[in-house]
């Protein structure tokens, strides 16, 4: 007859018998073999209305967004593959324009004609300008596309 059970010789037998139900030997050390891992999902073409209000924000349907850095560095091996955001109004004249996010994510050193926006990426919030600082986005009907 062959003993179906099996046995494990723990280093020191006294401290770790033989025994048909043995329990382990104490764990000292548990190493993990991670990595840093993004989960990006592209999402086309998302409109909104212009009111034609100073400070105007408008929040995406998803967040948090993804922003790439202003400085050019990347944590991503290829981040052309990762697009940053991207914004077009239809204005006055019928001219669809593309907007840019502001220098520094802030409307500080915005002129009255710059089209610019600022992003909250967490809250996925638009914030344009109030015709001071950064351009006002002109009313109308499903113009700003995202």
């Amino acid at each position: 007859m062959i003993d179906s059970h099996v046995h494990v010789v723990a280093a020191d037998p006294v401290a770790y018998p033989l025994r048909r139900h043995h329990h382990l030997p104490p764990l000292s050390h548990l190493m993990l073999n991670t990595v840093t891992g993004v989960n990006l999902h592209e999402y086309r073409m998302e409109k909104f209305s212009g009111e034609g209000v100073p400070h105007q924000t408008v929040r995406l349907r998803r967040s948090p967004v993804f922003l790439h850095s202003e400085d050019g560095e990347s944590e991503f091996a290829h981040p052309d593959r990762f697009p940053d955001i991207r914004v077009y109004v239809f204005e006055e004249d019928g001219e669809r324009r593309e907007w840019r996010r502001a220098p520094g994510n802030s409307m500080l050193t915005a002129s009255k004609d710059d089209r610019v926006f600022v992003v909250d990426a967490v809250e996925a919030n638009l914030t344009f300008g109030n015709g001071i600082r950064g351009k006002m986005v002109p009313a109308g009907s499903y113009n700003i596309a995202v």
